[in-house]
């Protein structure tokens, strides 16, 4: 992992010219994007390393100049993983650190391999799999009245540490989820629960492949490895 620091364009997406940086790089890249600074602001916390508390203002306006000549219009700062992708198209995520969350480290091993197993995995490979959700995984509902009380429209899924990703699903994938307790591959739990719930399987299972990806992309799931 790097520390880094980026420039932002006037007028251009500045996620978009990261991007760009490592297109030919043939490897997965995550940025974590921790700060966010004006030119000024930028400046002074790097001239303060070379003149303490007090910075010239000819040092200042020296870099203002050169930000302006560049069209440079923000600073962003943070992390960058890079990991070898060989034999498949590699992926860029681009995300903001949140603050807290503990060992980020572990969270990004996880989600690191969650996000290789679906690269290589087919549709038919990733519903053999048995999948648990996340030991700490919130699932917080948004609900709205409804003729019979209180219905849940959306669920919003997070994980409680590390780099806290979170991810919105309708209410029958959050529900389909608490059915994957490794005890069965994931298309025999979708099996059951649609069974459960009176609803044909295959409509189940067609949907399954794209949210499991979605989900190991986010590390929302992972193998169970007591199966």
């Amino acid at each position: 992992m790097l520390a880094a620091n980026w420039p932002e364009h006037r007028g251009r997406s500045w996620q978009g010219e990261l991007a760009q940086w490592f297109e030919s790089s043939g490897c997965d890249v995550w940025v974590l994007a921790s700060d966010h600074l004006l030119p000024d602001d930028y400046a002074r916390v790097w001239l303060a390393q070379e003149y303490g508390d007090i910075v010239p203002t000819e040092a200042i306006n020296s870099w203002l100049a050169a930000y302006i000549a560049a069209d440079i219009t923000m600073l962003h700062c943070g992390f960058v993983l890079l990991s070898h992708a060989p034999g498949r198209e590699p992926w860029i995520e681009i995300r903001e650190l949140p603050p807290g969350g503990g060992r980020r480290g572990e969270s990004l091993d996880r989600i690191l391999a969650a996000r290789d197993l679906a690269a290589r995995s087919d549709d038919a490979a990733l519903i053999d799999l048995r999948l648990v959700p996340l030991a700490r995984l919130e699932a917080i509902e948004h609900r709205r009245p409804g003729a019979n009380g209180w219905c849940v429209e959306r669920v919003d899924l997070r994980a409680a540490d590390g780099l806290r990703i979170a991810m919105r699903v309708d209410p029958l994938a959050a529900d389909l989820l608490g059915w994957m307790d490794g005890s069965r591959s994931a298309g025999e739990a979708a099996t059951a629960f649609a069974q459960a719930r009176g609803l044909a399987p295959e409509t189940i299972i067609g949907a399954l492949p794209a949210l499991l990806r979605k989900l190991l992309e986010a590390g929302l799931i992972v193998p169970d490895t007591e199966s």
